[in-house]
């Protein structure tokens, strides 16, 4: 509902999002606004405000570069290239993945929502990676990301950080979280 609230406020012009369920925060924002659903499952139905394509984004796709002024993957990262979804096993399929996310977003002030569990990082069998956030930060940062807003959620809710890197440094101990 964060991150829904958020782009419903901004109102992009292309509202690109990568693998979020349809069910929850797909629903959200195609009460309201029109967006386009990239995703390696097949999408059976046709829903209001939404528009699918399948893909694969370990595979890149150039037609796409710069395309979306905004874009969200929330709780899909983790997943890739574990082969659950039906994509190849790839031990970096994250990485090309957040490649991929990159370069959808237009350059010059497009938006990237991305939503990771983390904590301590591993891997839970037959589920997802758990990212150490300073993983997730010092790789976007690489790929000429710069993360302006950091959320994380507690018992009390969402908090948004006022030290990144201190409360990724600190929430990197914890055994799962969400940021």
């Amino acid at each position: 509902m964060l991150v829904a609230k958020e782009i419903i406020k901004q109102s992009p012009k292309r509202h690109v999002d990568i693998g979020s369920r349809v069910d929850g925060f797909i629903a959200h924002l195609a009460s309201v606004r029109k967006v386009e659903v990239f995703d390696i499952r097949p999408l059976t139905s046709e829903i209001e405000n939404v528009q699918f394509t399948q893909w694969d984004i370990t595979d890149p796709n150039p037609a796409l570069i710069g395309s979306a002024d905004c874009v969200s993957c929330l709780h899909t990262l983790e997943h890739i290239g574990l082969g659950r979804y039906g994509d190849k096993l790839d031990p970096n399929g994250w990485e090309i993945g957040l490649q991929s996310l990159v370069d959808l977003v237009a350059p010059g002030g497009g938006l990237l929502w991305l939503s990771v569990p983390i904590g301590i990082q591993r891997i839970e069998f037959n589920a997802h990676r758990i990212f150490n956030p300073l993983t997730i930060i010092n790789s976007a940062n690489k790929l000429g990301v710069t993360l302006e807003r950091f959320f994380y959620l507690t018992e009390l809710g969402f908090i948004e950080s006022s030290n990144i890197y201190e409360d990724a440094s600190s929430l990197a101990a914890k055994g799962y979280g969400l940021g």
